[in-house]
Parts: structure tokens; sequence; C-alpha cells
């Protein structure tokens, strides 16, 4: 009888071990993959009408499945570089060892990891398929697998804050845009990008005049998921319409913002008045962090949008009105995408009304100018950055 149970011990060890190399063949050809329709569909993306832009290289793309992304991609891929790209390499960092996403075809079953997958097909549906995309999974080489070329569009996939509570990652999220528009990771802020070890081998990448500009802002619920955009840019030498000028401490903490009209202006006296301001009475935070020194230096060159057929866009334009100017950098800070401006007493993403409003931008310029009778005046700008870190 003994012996009768030891076999069917020995049986069921050999029939579990088979099991086990069963599931692990699958989750090492594919993990548990899922149909690509639960992370990318078509119908959530939107064809907007096209933004030209000079020397743009490249872009940064959520990865999350687009019936929460679709919105912020169709956003982001409406510009549109001058050049005829042929080439494009995707980077991305899979959270996982093992691919997520199963297609099968006419050539059987392939499998994607969705970190590449939402990015490709994306561009693929919103930027043409004459372009030959090359996949860099991030977390298995360090470096690219070809070497940079100004004729190669650079795209990034990266999410950013997970799970916090709202008004948390939203502030982390602002930060870590200004940490990545300055190129500086070695920040707490930088930590909540997903993922932040894609950054450092693309800025080894990258040439030093490329500059990531921040475009979109958005996230998935209450404690989800953030999700920001950029374009990779090279600025243009031309002459601006407007300067400012904005300092950071160490923790991107914001002590000091001041503008110029005047297009003649000596730019490093204009920066040494901002930070001798920054550092007598830092009053972007009412003085709290008098004497805390400063680090980073953004330097915004404004141009103005001579193309009245173009309505404002957020995270693309500055805005002057009623007397009052905001950096397009204020909006991606303090707005939903449809516009309407966060409270403090807010403790979810609302955006019930899908449609763009400019109405609580234009109270909080009447407010900033305390000229709530006056002429809209409304004048759009777009930008070009330069960052300077100490």
């Amino acid at each position: 009888m003994i012996i009768i149970y030891l076999l069917i011990i020995f049986l069921c060890i050999i029939l579990c071990i088979i099991l086990a190399l069963i599931i692990c063949k699958k989750t090492i050809t594919g993990g548990t993959p899922v149909n690509h329709t639960n992370w990318y569909h078509s119908s959530d993306l939107t064809v907007l009408p096209n933004i030209t832009v000079d020397k743009l290289h490249g872009y940064v793309l959520p990865h999350a499945g687009t019936r929460f992304t679709g919105p912020i991609i169709s956003h982001t891929l409406r510009f549109k570089p001058i050049i005829k790209y042929k080439k494009a390499i995707i980077f991305y960092y899979p959270a996982s060892k093992y691919e997520d996403i199963e297609i099968e075809d006419s050539s059987g079953k392939n499998y994607y990891y969705h970190e590449y997958y939402v990015p490709w097909q994306s561009c693929l549906y919103l930027l043409g398929r004459d372009i030959e995309y090359i996949p860099f999974n991030a977390r298995l080489n360090k470096i690219p697998p070809i070497e940079f070329s100004p004729e190669v569009l650079i795209i990034v996939s990266s999410d950013f804050s997970h799970f916090y509570p709202f008004h948390t990652g939203f502030q982390l999220e602002n930060k870590a845009a200004h940490a990545l528009m300055h190129k500086f990771l070695q920040l707490p802020c930088a930590k909540i990008i997903d993922d932040y070890r894609t950054y450092e081998i693309l800025f080894d990448y990258i040439p030093e005049n490329y500059y990531l500009k921040w475009l979109g802002h958005d996230r998935s619920d209450t404690n989800g998921v953030g999700y920001m955009s950029f374009l990779l840019l090279s600025r243009v030498e031309r002459k601006f319409d407007g300067l400012f000028v904005t300092v950071y401490d160490e923790q991107m903490d914001a002590h000091e913002c001041l503008g110029s009209w005047n297009t003649n202006i000596n730019e490093e006296d204009f920066i040494k008045h901002t930070l001798k301001s920054a550092t007598e009475t830092s009053r972007l935070t009412q003085g709290e962090k008098i004497g805390i020194p400063i680090k980073f230096i953004t330097i915004t060159y404004l141009h103005k949008e001579l193309d009245k057929s173009i309505s404002f866009i957020r995270g693309w334009h500055s805005i002057y009105a009623y007397g009052a100017f905001y950096l397009s950098d204020v909006l991606l800070e303090h707005s939903y995408p449809n516009g309407n401006w966060i409270k403090h007493s807010d403790t979810e993403w609302r955006q019930t009304d899908k449609t763009f409003s400019l109405s609580d931008t234009f109270n909080s310029l009447k407010k900033k100018s305390n000229q709530f009778n006056a002429l809209c005046n409304l004048q759009l700008y777009y930008s070009e950055i330069k960052t300077i870190t100490y």
C-alpha cells in the first residue's frame, strides 16, 4: 500500500513538473498575452489638423491603452516635421521581461510589449506607413541598434506617475516635466517617470542642442496613471517677440518668472535681474524659500502666432489677454485638457465636458492684471526654450 501511495505522489510530481514547463514555455514566449485590441484601437485616435514644425526630431508618447491615451497621442502627433522621415527608432523600457500582446495573422502568432506596440501603431496610423520603425528595448540593451542620425525620427515610449493621490501625482509630474526639459534625472520627482532609465540613454544619444518641449498632460482617473507628451526639437535661431526667464531651486520649485517684450534686451543681464529677484524675494514661493540656491534656469523665446486661423492649443501656445500673460506650461500645470482649471477641492481627474474652453484662463488673466473690464486683445505665441543647469 505504501508503494502505491509513493507511486501516486511520484506521478503527481511529474505532472506538476510537466505543467510548470508548459506554463514556463508560454511565459517565455509571450508572458500571458492578450489581444492587441485591449491596448490599441484606431477608433480611440483623432486625426486633427496638422501643425508643421521646423526642426522637429521626435516625440515622447504614452504607452498605456489608447482608450486612456488616445486624446493626448492625437494631440501630439498633429505636429508634423518638415522633414519626410523614412526611418524612426522607438525607445521603450518594458515593465516585464515578457511580451504581453499576442497577434495572430497569416504568418502565425507574434508577440509584442505594449510599451512598444501602442506608440508604434499610433504612429503608423497618424504619421503614415511609409516610415520604417526600429524597436529599441532599453531594458535589454544600453546601446541603440542604429547610430544617431538627424534623418532618423526619435520616439520615446513613456508613462509617468502610477497610483499616487491625484494632487500628489500631478505635482510630481509637473516637476518631472521640467526635470526632463533640463535633462536632469537626479531628482526625486524623476523617479516617477516610467521609465527614467530610457531617458538616460536618450540624453546620451541625442545632440546637446536637442531639447524637449512639454506639450501634453493628462491622467486616467483618481489615483491612476499620469500621461505627458513632448516634442523633441532643436532651436531655430531667429528674432523673438518676447523673452521670459524662469528660475528653479534644486527641488524644481519655481522662485521667479520674469518677462520682457523688449526684443533688443540683453539676455545675460535679464537673467541676472531675474536671479536677483529670486534671491531677494522668492516671489513664487511667497517668500518662503528666500536664500535657497537656484539650480535651474529656463529661457523661453516667444514668437507671435501670425496664422489667425489657428485657435489656442493647450501646451503649444502661450497666451496674452486682458493685460496679462501665461506661458504654455502654466495651463499644463494648472488645467485639465478641456481648459477648465484644477481646484484644490478636486479629488479626481474631472473631464465630464470634453469641449475645450478658455473661460477659466481668461478669468485668471483678468484677476492677474486686475483689469476686469479691459478688452481681451488676445495674442497667441509659440515658443522655443533654452535651459541652464548649475
